[in-house]
């Protein structure tokens, strides 16, 4: 991990790779305990989740795979993404600033969701990690070139 104190040169490359949960009460996305979800529900929720890393920090994610989990309420999606930063340093920063905001992640879900949304996110989570892996020449005289970040709730 890097120490806070390390200060990181701009535009130092770094690959990204990560996870995000979002879990959600059953009722409050129209289902009944134990119904599988609507088809295409779990393509929006990679969709929106790649829009917000696009808005809120400026990087383009490839979602790699979602699954549906049933959970003893509700459901829960568990996204993994990879990315690709020429300015690693910079989307580092971003993730700092934007630590407090990740609990918007999922308004935003709830919103793609859209119609099948009964309330309001008041019983739902958004919790993501990520993993910078920072590479090439201007790397080299970091002591640490791998660093993790979680933000938002962890599911209950």
């Amino acid at each position: 991990m890097l120490r806070p104190e390390e200060e990181l040169e701009p535009n130092i490359p770094a690959n990204v790779q990560g996870k995000c949960i979002f879990s959600a009460k059953t009722l409050e996305i129209g289902l009944v305990t134990g119904e599988s979800v609507k088809p295409g529900l779990r393509d929006k929720v990679g969709s929106a989740v790649t829009s917000w890393f696009q808005s809120k920090l400026g990087l383009k994610v490839e979602v790699v795979g979602v699954q549906e989990n049933s959970v003893s309420a509700g459901k829960e999606f568990d996204l993994l993404y990879t990315a690709s930063s020429a300015n690693g340093s910079g989307v580092l920063q971003k993730f700092k600033e934007t630590s407090g905001q990740a609990f918007s992640l999922g308004d935003d879900l709830q919103k793609v969701i859209g119609e099948a949304v009964v309330s309001g996110g008041d019983h739902s989570t958004a919790w993501c990690s990520a993993t910078l892996d920072f590479y090439g020449p201007k790397a080299k005289d970091l002591i640490v070139k791998k660093t993790d970040f979680d933000f938002g709730g962890k599911p209950e």
